[in-house]
């Protein structure tokens, strides 16, 4: 069908692709470049379609529908945004702008035809707004693509607190929603969606998951629905059952492009099979039955029992049905736990498949260590619950028997009063609850419990099992992710050992260039372990052996051999003086020379052990030198014959004065010039004489003051 499209769009080169492409396909258009000029255009031309860019000079895109919106006449027009806004939260608002779609830039060309003609169906027969309201991103994407594809306005909320603002703002003409939803399920929105006058007359549709269909049965013929889908339908009876909803009695077209319908679950060709044998049974039901209708030899009381055989079946099959579907969903929620890496995330998957699966009003996790009076985490589902309450008195009333007893508890003739099982006074009331430990072969990890059973007077055997089996997943779950958080932590334990080892390897290294660079030589020794810990490379220069011959040491008495030396170096340096002063040594070399060192000891404590550090000086050159200067002062140098000694007589006197001051021939000489380099000669050759001395102490050349 030929359309009118006006395209209000300021820039030239997307205005000439949209314009060819639509005329191609036997469209006419009127076009205008900015905001005022196309609202003008749009009231005299009353275009079929409106294409508008959001950015417009003049007047932008919210301008231009705001106008067209509010204008009677112009309202029923599509108008839809070609534009290039692409971040999270466009598209909401370009929708609640009031804009009927969403077209995004830059313009593919095999599609955009598609997408224009599917908003150009006829206006009397399949336009209305139908707000979607469901908890489900992908349910909702579902229902707005297909619904979509007849032209309608579609608007979707997430609860039924937001699905109750946009009723009242945008004055729909269908509501479809699920029943189980966060803050106000689908039975107290449908409540009070009917308990206001000006909405009271919007029908409503419940489209939910059809292992809970017999329930929302119940709760449909409660609060006035009459129409109930199940997850998932064939996107036909969707249509259809939205026309019926909407009092459009018109045969539907074919949709064009119609997707796939998304698949429920990823199970899902076990319930189709399980639906064909449905359908077989229904159809050899009524074949049964007109056998039995046909046959005169078939009294009817054999009829009537085949009846009830064949019904019976058929609830049968039901039932199972329902109990695959279940099946199903508990296997994705361990899929779905398997995942999760967040213990708090955890619990809010497993309550609200709890709460699905049992269909109940509200549900409760709470999750606490041993001894503790406090939860850990917490969640729950449904309008109303005491978090805070729950969370400091986590072992009240029926919820202690639960971790007490590790049995599951299920009550299903309460009077309302949540006191009456020992739950919090402003808990929302309670006439029946099913209660299930979370717990392992260990230990109790906490509990989950439900109340108010949805469509029925209370939960069954069946519900019990179900919630068993969800808290038994919970628990693995739960344990795998603790588990879990240990070994990050061990890991985490474990690179900070390392780094800390390689930090000590590198200290280490540093520290050994360090040893091995000094001239001194250093050694350690195990005070209690007798043996050598380490040396350095001039320990090992100087006395000429290896590293690990100092590691094969140990002053046993065993010692034969090359070692015989060290282990006696083991004991002079562990015998002698160990406050840090210095003393002098004989250390015999690997080749048997002797080596005179000066060694100054220290013990440190390493741990429960204590260490010696002995740092050894190589003094040898100093000894020699000592040597020459003894035999200069003693020798003639030219001929090597011993030197006249006549300041030795006075050498005692004059090496024992210490500081004074000397008197000679009466005149006070203080000590410095050659008399210092006397006394500093001659005191060390006197201290090794054993004679006395010659020097008296008065009445000659020489006095002490």
């Amino acid at each position: 069908m030929a359309a009118r499209i006006l395209i209000i769009e300021d820039n030239a080169t997307n205005l000439e692709l949209m314009v060819y492409l639509l005329r191609a396909y036997g469209h006419s258009t009127v076009s205008a470049s900015d905001g005022e000029s196309g609202v003008a255009l749009a009231r005299q031309h009353r275009p079929d379609l409106i294409l508008c860019d959001v950015h417009l000079p003049r007047l932008d895109g919210y301008g231009v529908v705001a106008a067209l919106k509010a204008d009677a006449t112009m309202r029923h027009i599509p108008l839809l945004a070609v534009t290039a806004l692409a971040m999270l939260g466009d598209r909401e608002k370009l929708l609640s702008a009031g804009f009927d779609g969403y077209i995004g830039k830059p313009v593919e060309p095999e599609r955009f035809v598609g997408q224009i003609e599917a908003f150009l169906k006829p206006r009397e027969l399949t336009a209305a707004t139908i707000l979607i309201v469901d908890d489900h991103v992908l349910n909702r994407e579902f229902l707005m693509t297909l619904l979509g594809y007849d032209g309608h306005r579609l608007l979707e909320a997430s609860n039924g607190a937001e699905a109750l603002r946009m009723v009242e703002a945008e004055q729909p003409d269908l509501v479809i929603s699920d029943i189980l939803m966060p803050s106000m399920d689908g039975y107290e929105f449908v409540t009070r969606l009917h308990a206001n006058p000006a909405t009271a007359q919007v029908p409503v549709i419940f489209y939910t998951a059809i292992y809970r269909e017999r329930e929302a049965m119940a709760v449909a013929q409660t609060c006035g629905v009459r129409w109930v889908l199940p997850k998932p339908s064939d996107p036909e009876v969707i249509r259809r059952t939205v026309q019926e909803a909407l009092g459009m009695q018109a045969e539907l077209a074919p949709a064009r492009h119609m997707p796939e319908p998304p698949l429920d679950g990823r199970f899902h060709h076990f319930d189709d099979k399980v639906a064909q044998y449905l359908d077989e049974l229904e159809n050899s039901s009524r074949q049964l039955s007109r056998i039995a209708d046909q046959s005169g030899e078939v009294d009817s009381a054999a009829a009537e029992h085949l009846e009830r055989m064949t019904q019976r079946l058929t609830s049968s099959l039901s039932s199972l049905q329902a109990v695959s579907l279940r099946l199903t969903a508990l296997i994705e929620l361990g899929i779905e736990l398997g995942a999760e890496r967040d213990p708090g995330a955890l619990i809010e998957i497993g309550c609200r498949v709890a709460q699905n699966i049992c269909v109940s009003k509200y549900a409760c996790i709470g999750m606490l260590d041993d001894e503790a009076e406090e939860l850990s985490y917490f969640a729950s589902c449904g309008a109303g619950v005491p978090a805070r309450a729950l969370a400091k008195a986590p072992r009240a009333g029926v919820l202690r028997g639960l971790l007490e007893s590790r049995q599951s508890c299920r009550l299903n003739d309460v009077n309302g009063d949540p006191a009456s099982v020992g739950l919090p006074a402003e808990h929302p009331p309670v006439h029946s609850f099913l209660g299930v430990p979370i717990a392992s072969h260990e230990r109790v990890h906490g509990w989950l419990y439900l109340v108010d059973k949805l469509g029925s007077e209370g939960f069954s055997e069946v519900d019990e099992r179900v919630a068993v089996t969800v808290a038994a997943q919970i628990s693995v779950a739960y344990e795998n992710l603790a588990m879990y958080e240990e070994i990050k932590q061990h890991h985490a334990q474990l690179t900070a050992d390392m780094n800390a080892r390689i930090r000590l390897d590198e200290d280490l290294r540093r520290f050994r260039l360090a040893m091995d660079a000094t001239a001194d030589a250093i050694f350690l020794l195990d005070r209690s372990a007798m043996c050598f810990v380490d040396v350095n490379a001039t320990a090992c220069r100087m006395l000429g052996y290896t590293r690990e011959d100092f590691l094969r040491a140990h002053p046993d008495g065993s010692g034969v051999g090359e070692l015989e030396s060290l282990e006696d170096l083991f004991r002079k340096l562990l015998s002698g003086e160990q406050s840090g002063a210095m003393s002098e040594l004989q250390l015999h070399c690997q080749n048997g020379a002797l080596l005179s060192v000066e060694v100054q000891r220290r013990t440190l404590r390493s741990g429960s052990t204590w260490i010696m550090v002995a740092v050894a000086r190589d003094i040898t050159e100093r000894k020699e030198a000592e040597q020459r200067l003894l035999k200069l002062a003693h020798f003639d140098t030219l001929t090597g014959l011993p030197k006249p000694q006549p300041v030795l007589r006075f050498a005692g006197p004059l090496a024992a004065s210490g500081g004074r001051t000397w008197l000679v021939a009466g005149r006070a000489i203080p000590r410095c010039g050659p008399l210092q380099e006397c006394q500093r000669y001659v005191g060390p050759y006197h201290r090794r004489r054993t004679a006395a001395p010659v020097l008296q102490p008065a009445g000659g050349l020489f006095a002490r003051a």
